[in-house]
């Protein structure tokens, strides 16, 4: 019988670095809503 957890270590792909400046939005997206179930957004990475 299988554990439902595990020993390993969790790798982590991404660490931010703070010193850094974040790049503008050239996109000029706007995720703002009047109401609820009004916007919806996915992510697909």
């Amino acid at each position: 019988m299988r554990c439902a957890w595990s020993r390993r270590k969790k790798i982590r792909t991404t660490i931010r670095d703070d010193g850094h400046e974040r790049a503008d939005d050239l996109l000029q997206r706007d995720f703002s809503a009047s109401g609820p179930n009004e916007r919806w957004v996915a992510d697909f990475t």
